[in-house]
This record gives structure tokens, sequence and C-alpha cells, in this order.
């Protein structure tokens, strides 16, 4: 399988980059935003998930292996292919996805094109014990001296992309908000709502 690649953005359009790699132009779909943010002759990696058809093989990228994991679960689900995972992803970050999950906001969900109302009620359902599993399995974040913060909640908010500080401060705001047995998918949909 090829999980990465590192080379030279050669060309690029919505949805799709052309990374030349050791003198191969690789054809790579990738979220909106990535292709937006990559300039052509620019350096990048990506971490790719190769996707193989009886009739065609392509590759899929993104800019962290996280996104490249909640895509691999977003088509894990019965429903959800290629093209739908890639539009979640273009039209939401990995935080605001997995944040919108927690709190079962469907509206969030069905300004995701080709999403509806009964497919974002679905992709809830199925995605909800899905999310949490993922962020049971972030590795946790050792406390800092002094630091007061949930571990697991740290750790699942670095996970979605927020640098040690941000993570620890949205968590120190939030905190005296919430109950003393707040769930950490509590702590962390109450951290991103200050992000």
């Amino acid at each position: 399988m090829i999980a990465e690649l590192t080379g030279v953005c050669q060309r690029r359009r919505a949805g799709q980059i052309v990374i030349a790699v050791g003198g191969i132009g690789f054809a790579v779909a990738v979220p909106e935003a990535l292709a937006d943010s990559l300039e052509v002759g620019q350096e990048c990696t990506l971490h790719t998930q190769l996707i193989v058809r009886e009739n065609a093989m392509s590759l899929v990228g993104f800019a962290t292996a996280g996104e490249r994991d909640l895509f691999n679960t977003l088509v894990g689900i019965s429903g959800v292919g290629t093209k739908l995972a890639l539009s979640i992803l273009s039209k939401m970050s990995t935080g605001s996805f997995v944040a919108a999950v927690l709190s079962k906001d469907e509206k969030a969900l069905t300004k995701v094109p080709g999403l509806g109302k009964k497919g974002a009620k679905r992709l809830l359902l199925e995605m909800e014990t899905k999310i949490t599993k993922i962020a049971q399995e972030l590795p946790p974040e050792p406390l800092t001296t002094g630091s007061c913060v949930n571990p697991e909640a740290k750790a699942v908010l670095m996970g979605l992309g927020c640098c040690d500080d941000e993570a620890e401060n949205a968590l120190k705001a939030v905190m005296p908000t919430l109950s003393p047995d707040a769930s950490v998918n509590d702590m962390v949909i109450a951290a991103m709502s200050v992000l």
C-alpha cells in the first residue's frame, strides 16, 4: 500500500493534485481545502490511501494521518463511498466533524453536498461509537508539571490538530463550567466551542 508521498505539487484543481515523486506524477484526490492550500512547485507530504476497485485504482491523500484514519472510518460505513467521504472532509475539518458527531449536530452534517437529513441521521448513529473508539485510541498526552486538565481530553484535542498550549488553555477555560463528573466527550465538545 502507498501510505505516504513526499514530493512537489505539479498541478492542482478542486479536489485533485498531481504530486511528482522520483520522476513519477501521482494523481491524488484530496479534500478541497488541501488542494486550495497547496501551490504549484511547493513540496508537500500526503498521507495516502490506495483505493482498489474491480476496474480502477486511485489514491486519496490527506494532510494528516488522523484525517486519513477518519476517511477510512467513513468509507467503512454502509452508503458512504469515497466521493461522499471526501465531500465531508472538504466541507468540515476533522475537529468540526468530530464535534458535530459528539454533539449530535445533524444540521452541520446536512451542509455537506450529497448528505441529506436521512443520511446525516444514519451517519451520526453509526459514527457515534466509532468516534468514541477513535478518541480512546489516541495516545494519552503526558501531563506537564502543574497541569490540571484531563490528559485524555487533551490528547483528543491534540489529535484533532490543536497544539499543546491551545488544548491546555481551551480545557482550562471550560473546566469551571463543567460538572465534576463530566465525560471526556463533554470536555472535548466544550473545548471545541471556545477554539
